[in-house]
């Protein structure tokens, strides 16, 4: 694990992946990022992939969240690359020194194990550092 991803390190960027972005349903997520000291959203482009595939497949109140977190993508740096999104978002926290949000627990146990934070949903009603 390497140190400057340990736990005792703060970072300001959060990459957001495709059920982070869906969490809006239910809570702010970039307000909620900032209580817990983030500052710089990112998105890898496979995901801005997933959250298109999807528009043909959701909805009711999933559908309205897909639209909802796609408007908010313009306060989202884009990180371009190449592979699946859990691959990409792998590679760019390590290359960026970003924490996660995901619901994902496979990506999560990934990202752990790699010594990156993961930030994910309690209750539905607020986001916490997964440890």
């Amino acid at each position: 694990m390497a140190s400057h991803r340990g736990w005792g390190h703060r970072e300001v960027k959060v990459l957001l992946d495709t059920s982070g972005l869906l969490m809006i349903r239910w809570v702010d997520i970039f307000a909620e990022l900032e209580r817990l000291g983030y500052h710089e959203f990112l998105v890898v482009d496979a995901v801005l992939d997933e959250l298109k595939s999807l528009k043909g497949t959701l909805k009711g109140e999933d559908r309205t969240a897909l639209n909802l977190a796609s408007s908010l993508l313009e306060r989202c740096k884009v990180i371009e690359g190449k592979g699946t999104a859990d691959d990409l978002l792998l590679e760019s926290a390590i290359r960026e020194g970003a924490a996660v949000l995901t619901n994902d627990r496979e990506l999560s146990d990934r990202l752990r194990v790699e010594g990156i934070r993961v930030l994910s949903l309690r209750q539905k009603k607020y986001l916490f550092e997964r440890r």
